[in-house]
């Protein structure tokens, strides 16, 4: 009997210790439509507020964009404009489900989108 490969071990180990952790990290890209009526301040705890639901969770924020007051393609509600954020994020998939809920009933927050990244794959060789 052949005794399996190091990177077999490796990986099956790896795996296992992600299951029993609660399961494989996935990538996500938040964006957040905020109420253009908040002053800096409430709009910084809105983000701050996803910000500690993602780390309490066991994620990573890890790239923050703000791309200011923007024009919305067609009324919200009775917004016609929105302070819009975008950030990267890294989380098991159950929690990122809560995160939409959080998001659903957050005041300050008049839409959102949460999309899971796909991971690149190795460019192959040819030649």
């Amino acid at each position: 009997m052949q005794r399996p490969g190091a990177m077999w071990v490796l990986w099956y180990n790896t795996t296992l210790f992600l299951l029993a952790m609660g399961g494989v990290v996935k990538r996500y890209e938040l964006i957040m439509v905020l109420d253009p009526n908040l002053d800096e301040e409430r709009a910084g705890s809105v983000v701050e507020r996803v910000k500690r639901f993602v780390g309490d969770h066991g994620g990573a924020w890890t790239k923050e964009d703000k791309w200011g007051r923007r024009k919305l393609a067609y009324p919200i509600r009775t917004f016609s404009e929105g302070t819009y954020y975008l950030a990267d994020v890294e989380m098991d998939s159950a929690p990122a489900k809560e995160l939409e809920q959080l998001l659903n009933l957050s005041e300050g927050v008049i839409r959102y989108l949460v999309v899971r990244r796909e991971q690149k794959a190795p460019a192959s060789r040819q030649g």
